[in-house]
């Protein structure tokens, strides 16, 4: 079952996928989250940005952390790079239970490695009928390019 998980993420994420040989940086990546503006946000919020330098064979990936509870929430699929600017579309911040709560938005850079573990958990979520629990860390390898905390306000 993971060589199919890692396939299928394969698959999914290829357009960011080149050989080993090229994908060692020559410069540390960098980038930041540009929308939202404004930390107060409503169920769901546009996410982007910029980046710099991002390594061949890697993906910007989008993840909403509970602060309270620590897990991190990723968005089902990889978010979108022209240039330097990443799109992620619109994100789902809590429930409606959970009002003046504060959450972080995270951009994160992702490598095949960590796609394949994403992709596991919401095969396990949409598939498995495995309740959302979220994913306890982000996947090994990965590296944060910015946060930005949030509170839900409607």
């Amino acid at each position: 079952m993971t060589a199919l998980v890692v396939l299928a993420a394969a698959f999914i994420a290829g357009p960011w996928f080149q050989d080993e040989e090229s994908s060692a940086p020559t410069e540390k990546p960098t980038g930041s989250i540009e929308q939202p503006r404004n930390p107060a946000v409503g169920e769901r919020t546009e996410f982007s940005g910029d980046v710099q330098h991002l390594p061949p064979g890697y993906a910007v990936w989008a993840f909403v952390r509970d602060v309270d509870g620590g897990i991190f929430y990723p968005k089902y699929s990889a978010c979108t790079v022209q240039g330097d600017k990443w799109e992620c579309g619109s994100l789902r911040v809590g429930t409606k239970d959970t009002l003046d709560k504060e959450s972080d938005l995270k951009a994160v850079l992702v490598d095949a490695e960590g796609v394949a573990q994403i992709m596991d958990h919401v095969i396990d979520v949409e598939f498995r009928n495995v309740e959302n629990g979220g994913m306890k860390a982000l996947p090994a390898g990965s590296t944060v390019l910015d946060t930005l905390r949030v509170t839900r306000v409607q």
